[in-house]
């Protein structure tokens, strides 16, 4: 009689359809919330738009190619490397991860969102918020693309009513590598 039972168990077990759907190993769902990092950069740009003195600068492994100071339209054309991914997009919020960090040395909570899919351009994205207050002190994100042959990798950073700035690096296959660095300020300059 146990042993009946143990091999209909057995057998049961077996017979267990399991899903290969790689759905399910997501870390995310529908139900996660993220932070608003595009309503964050949009909130940002709204203030910006009432301060007259935007400065822009420009420069190509380290020497400088252009500096000025730049109009709104100018300002959401450099914007648009923030604002072109957005995790809480339900067609790619599946990929990416969150883990929070209370970091004592900084008085901030970081919130780190990070994609499981290597294919994505945007890689990481980090949010940190004051401890005291909850307000978005900067925001850091990291993107790796390829565009033609040229792979690209932007290490990108947000300070609160200050600025931003973009670290770019292109690598043409059998070339020198380029760095280019764009710099944006409006706040205490």
């Amino acid at each position: 009689m146990l042993l009946n039972i143990f091999a209909t168990i057995f057998i049961s077990s077996c017979n267990t359809e399991h899903s290969d759907s790689k759905e399910e190993h997501f870390p995310s769902n529908d139900s996660s919330v993220f932070y608003p990092v595009q309503e964050y950069i949009s909130n940002q740009l709204a203030t910006v738009d009432t301060i007259r003195n935007i400065y822009y600068s420009y420069s190509e492994d380290n020497i400088k190619k252009d500096s000025a100071i730049i109009d709104s339209e100018k300002l959401y054309e450099l914007v648009k490397p923030f604002l072109n991914d957005d995790i809480n997009d339900i067609k790619i919020k599946k990929y990416y991860r969150e883990t929070i960090f209370h970091d004592l040395s900084t008085a901030s909570n970081t919130f780190t969102y990070t994609s499981v899919n290597n294919s994505l351009p945007l890689q990481t994205l980090d949010v940190l918020l004051d401890t005291v207050t909850n307000l978005v002190k900067r925001v850091d994100i990291s993107k790796s693309f390829t565009k033609g042959d040229t792979l690209f990798n932007e290490k990108m950073w947000w300070k609160t009513n200050e600025g931003f700035s973009i670290n770019r690096t292109l690598q043409v296959s059998n070339q020198k590598e380029t760095v280019q660095q764009i710099n944006v300020s409006w706040g205490n300059n």
